[in-house]
């Protein structure tokens, strides 16, 4: 006969975090734990308990009944180290021992994605259209272009600021036409972090009108 009086703790408990968005637009940063179901066959539910890991105490966060392993905590605090714990408990009340785990959150700490497809095509005959494809960074708060007077071996620290475009979601901006370019782009969140590598566009307009996308890089 099993024995009632103890439980088998959980299997594991597993940590992540990440952003998420509201319909109103409020980007938060939530920690999720994945529970690894206990071997005990008469467990009924999991007490999930967490806390900065600086705090002296574990608040309760949820009891999820045994056939629910996924639990999240809500607006964690970038850069902080969190504490969770799980333990099961039986149908009579028998708790097992704890199973416990620790991460840093990183959320908006992160730095965003490079940008890429950016593109340059004439507008008009004294204007140019830049276009690429938006990060999936929630957190983005602009995309900054620079350009460099060079046709191959532009570097971001050489380059020179050209425009800001504010909205997270743009994927495109109009400017002044110039000849013989490099066009580059980055991505930059809320923190100021911007994405590790440049994405650049070489354009070489001898005229407007025999204007031709030569190529685009990331480096």
């Amino acid at each position: 006969m099993p024995d009632v009086t103890t439980v088998q703790p959980p299997a594991s408990v597993t940590l992540d975090d990440e952003l998420i968005e509201y319909s109103d637009g409020v980007v938060l940063t939530r920690l999720n734990i994945v529970v690894g179901a206990s071997t005990d066959k008469f467990v009924q539910y999991y007490q999930v308990e967490t806390k900065q890991t600086s705090e002296s105490d574990y608040k309760v966060l949820t009891k999820g009944v045994s056939s629910v392993l996924n639990y999240e905590q809500l607006n964690v605090v970038d850069a902080v180290e969190y504490s969770v714990r799980v333990k099961a408990i039986s149908s009579i009340g028998i708790s097992s021992s704890y199973v416990t785990a620790t991460r840093t959150i990183i959320g908006a700490t992160e730095i965003p994605e490079d940008v890429s497809d950016l593109s340059v095509s004439l507008v008009g005959s004294n204007q140019m259209e830049l276009t690429w494809t938006p990060v999936a960074d929630l957190d983005i708060s602009w995309y900054e272009l620079r350009y460099e007077n060079v046709t191959s071996g532009a570097t971001w620290n050489t380059s020179t600021p050209l425009t800001k475009v504010t909205r997270r979601k743009s994927d495109s901006v109009t400017v002044n036409s110039m000849s013989d370019v490099a066009i580059l782009i980055k991505a930059v969140d809320k923190l100021g972090n911007s994405s590790a590598n440049e994405s650049i566009v070489y354009t070489n307009i001898s005229g407007l009108q025999y204007y031709s996308n030569q190529a685009t890089y990331t480096e």
